[in-house]
């Protein structure tokens, strides 16, 4: 029996709404034999592209998906961003914090405030003070801090410093002037009444483009315990020692330290 050939356009659709041309082999049948086999080839060839067509629709859809939650996923990393003008606005946006916070200062506040552990704090100084409370230090950092911007952190209480960085802290001073305003060390046996360092690290610290302007004749201005890294634009001065690395790492890349009657580094 003599096979034939004939390329016809396939009218027919499948439930996905496709057209096709194709190859529809003959057999010598005639009449609706042939009519039906050559319907039914139609419908089961362009119904396998549908099926095909479906599936790379599926995956792609699969993937938009997939790309929609990463972008829902770093929105909720993205950092809250809080001003704060009084002790009880800064105390409450570092308490209710979650995940990455920036507090910007919009006043000078006399406050003292602790980062717990698993907190991440940007406190941006912008332009102000923050002062202790009496007998408190001004900050102290258990967890992931980095100050920013213009402005000062003061102590003025003895026995206390600006910044107490503990074992189990990170802290990034990348900007600000770190004070004892009150500071009344006179000389190596006289404390005055009103004297400490300035800041106290016991974990990891970073100092960038700082001011720490030391005048105590009796308390060291920085003291380091843990691991201590001193970049360019930091400026560290003493009437005693200018740092004073008791049991810590120090790398010194860059900055100025200086001191008037000791020594800039005591290792």
């Amino acid at each position: 029996m003599k096979q034939i050939f004939q390329k016809r356009k396939g009218l027919t659709k499948c439930p996905g709404g496709y057209t096709a041309f194709r190859c529809i082999p003959l057999w010598g049948l005639s009449g609706p034999g042939m009519q039906e086999m050559m319907h039914r080839r139609k419908i089961e060839r362009v119904c396998t592209v549908r099926r095909r067509e479906t599936m790379k629709l599926r995956k792609l859809l699969a993937l938009a998906m997939a790309a929609v939650l990463a972008v829902s996923s770093a929105s909720v990393a993205v950092a809250a961003e809080l001003s704060v003008k009084s002790e009880a606005e800064l105390k409450e946006a570092i308490e209710e914090a979650a995940g990455e916070t920036r507090v910007t200062l919009g006043a000078n506040i006399t406050a003292s405030i602790e980062i717990p552990t698993e907190k991440t704090i940007t406190l941006d100084l912008n332009g102000f003070t923050l002062t202790n409370e009496a007998e408190h230090h001004t900050i102290v950092n258990h967890g992931n801090l980095t100050i920013v911007g213009t402005g000062t952190v003061d102590n003025i209480s003895h026995g206390k410093c600006a910044i107490l960085n503990e074992a189990d802290g990170k802290a990034n001073l990348l900007g600000g002037t770190y004070d004892r305003s009150a500071e009344a060390g006179s000389s190596p046996s006289n404390n005055g009444g009103n004297s400490y360092y300035y800041i106290y690290n016991q974990g990891t610290m970073e100092m960038e483009n700082v001011s720490v302007p030391g005048k105590s004749a009796y308390s060291s201005t920085v003291r380091n315990d843990g691991t201590l890294t001193i970049e360019d634009g930091t400026e560290i001065s003493g009437n005693l020692i200018a740092v004073k690395n008791d049991s810590g790492t120090l790398y010194v890349n860059g900055g100025t330290l200086t001191s008037e009657n000791d020594q800039a580094i005591q290792n």
